[in-house]
């Protein structure tokens, strides 16, 4: 029995417009170019979680955090993909003791997009584990949050996200776009002010 039914990121206009947050026991993938804001998303939602007495998991497969902004997340450095899956493996055995637990992992595209260009099969293989990893972590009412920069092929077929946000970058704000949400209509979308995001990614 899962013991949320939505997870909010903590920025009211971003929860109204997914109707409370995002799945609670899913995969939800946000994706968009740099400086679109995904990061800035998926540090308010682990902070937000945080803060309602939940563990948060920050993986940062970029390295481009600074480890106290992820605070009080756990904070995981994951440089390629091995590392990744060993990192979400050990998540999965805790998960069975503790719980709730929200997982971000930013971003899937750092550890992925030269595989897929350079060793596809090898990259292939290596989707496949994610996705078999990501589908026991949601058996263990584990939420999964997938930031990307493009949304490639691999992610519909293999990750079968119950969420999907497109984020930009406008002069004013972000621009999210929600693309498909399995209890939702879509898409729909929001222009959301840079500072509501940045106060609770950075609180």
């Amino acid at each position: 029995m899962r013991l949320y039914h939505k997870i909010p990121l903590g920025v009211e206009k971003i929860d109204r417009l997914l109707q409370g947050g995002i799945p609670a026991g899913k995969t939800s993938i946000i994706y968009g170019p740099p400086s679109s804001g995904k990061t800035f998303l998926a540090l308010a939602a682990a902070k937000t979680f945080t803060s309602r007495n939940g563990i948060a998991y920050y993986i940062d497969t970029e390295l481009k955090i600074i480890r106290e902004y992820a605070t009080p997340a756990v904070y995981v450095e994951a440089a390629d993909i091995n590392r990744l899956l060993d990192t979400l493996i050990g998540i999965l055995k805790k998960a069975r003791h503790v719980r709730p637990i929200l997982v971000v992992v930013d971003s899937i595209s750092a550890v992925m997009h030269h595989l897929t260009i350079n060793h596809p099969d090898y990259a292939r293989e290596k989707i496949r584990s994610l996705a078999h990893i990501a589908r026991q972590l949601n058996q263990e009412n584990v939420t999964l949050l997938v930031a990307s920069w493009h949304l490639g092929g691999y992610h519909g077929k293999y990750l079968n996200p119950a969420l999907v946000i497109r984020a930009e970058k406008s002069y004013d704000g972000f621009r999210i776009v929600v693309e498909y949400g399995e209890d939702m209509l879509t898409p729909v979308e929001e222009l959301v002010p840079i500072g509501e995001v940045i106060s609770i990614a950075l609180a």
